[in-house]
């Protein structure tokens, strides 16, 4: 008996460690921090609400879209777009929304277009793949919202409505 009280201690307070680790969502539960998004994946996509899951030493800051590769990725809300490269990343592009947000695309096959040019809502910026840290794994496309820099939001309420 003793063994497994100090099995359930230990188990307690790992618990309690972790979740003093993990910031707290800026949004109250259930808010939407873009109602106007399109989905950001065309065609048939699967994903779950994997905010905050554990990668490594950091947590998830976005939702994993899984789509076959190449599959269209288009502006969720209209504005500027810049394409970046990076070895955890892969090709990536931060999209930012005329609506003052930023939408982030990880681990993209390719862009489509020039770089740091206006896009339209709805405009194809780039395919599903995986590239960077996500390479040799399932094709997805990583997606996150930031209300600013610092302040990433989970994006599940909003994939959920724009994605059906």
């Amino acid at each position: 008996m003793r063994i497994r009280g100090a099995l359930v201690l230990v188990a307690a307070a790992v618990v309690m460690a972790l979740s003093a680790c993990v910031p707290p969502d800026p949004l109250p539960p259930g808010t939407n921090p873009s109602p106007t998004m399109l989905c950001p994946v065309t065609g048939a996509i699967s994903f779950s609400n994997d905010w905050h899951a554990p990668r490594g030493s950091s947590f998830h800051e976005g939702n994993d879209i899984f789509a076959g590769y190449g599959r269209k990725n288009v502006a969720a809300v209209s504005g500027t777009i810049d394409q970046r490269y990076g070895s955890r990343q892969g090709n990536a592009i931060w999209l930012h929304g005329d609506d003052g947000k930023l939408y982030f695309y990880a681990h993209l096959a390719s862009w489509v277009g020039p770089d740091n040019r206006r896009v339209s809502r709805g405009e194809v910026i780039g395919y599903t793949g995986n590239t960077g840290d996500a390479s040799g794994g399932a094709h997805h496309t990583h997606f996150e919202i930031r209300l600013d820099w610092n302040t990433p939001v989970n994006p599940y309420v909003a994939l959920t409505k724009a994605c059906g």
